[in-house]
């Protein structure tokens, strides 16, 4: 059975989901098994629970103005890059880029810029994270409170790859 779109998936889920119950531990899904064995096309077996429990440690936090479902270890259960942080990237090489061909100092860029020299120097750091860092971040794939003001601050970005 494929099913293509979330409208055709609707009425299978409500058949197979008996009860979802969100508790501070993570959420908690009761699946009947004689409706899964049915939609599977496979025959019961004697003796088999009438109820799977499904568990997933997950919890709703607020990030910035969005509420997001993450996992027990911070990370976002859908990996959706925050814009914010992949315009600073982008930001950060492309600053990066002007101060290595030597035209510019940080004032002047600061001044074409409308930004503080400081705020140059914290968001270029962002050029140098490590690779592995730097895919999390366009995949999505970070820690829910990473943002621009915690990247941003004063020694938020070591020099260790490997931190």
């Amino acid at each position: 059975m494929s099913i293509s779109t979330t409208a055709e998936a609707r009425p299978t889920v409500r058949r197979l989901v008996e009860q979802v119950q969100v508790t501070d531990a993570g959420i908690d899904i009761s699946v009947g098994t004689a409706a899964l064995a049915e939609i599977l096309n496979v025959a019961t077996t004697e003796g088999a629970p009438a109820q799977l429990q499904l568990h997933a440690a997950v919890r709703l936090t607020r990030t910035g103005k969005a509420m997001r479902l993450i996992h027990g270890d911070g990370r976002g259960v859908a990996a959706t890059p925050n814009p914010s942080l992949v315009r600073l990237l982008v930001k950060a090489h492309r600053w990066w880029k002007i101060m290595r061909e030597g035209e510019v100092d940080l004032s002047t860029l600061g001044a074409q810029e409308g930004v503080a020299p400081a705020y140059i120097t914290r968001v270029m750091r962002l050029a140098f994270l490590s690779p592995r860092t730097t895919a999390a971040i366009l995949s999505g794939a970070t820690v829910s409170n990473l943002d621009v003001a915690t990247l941003t601050k004063k020694g938020a970005v070591t020099s260790q790859w490997s931190d």
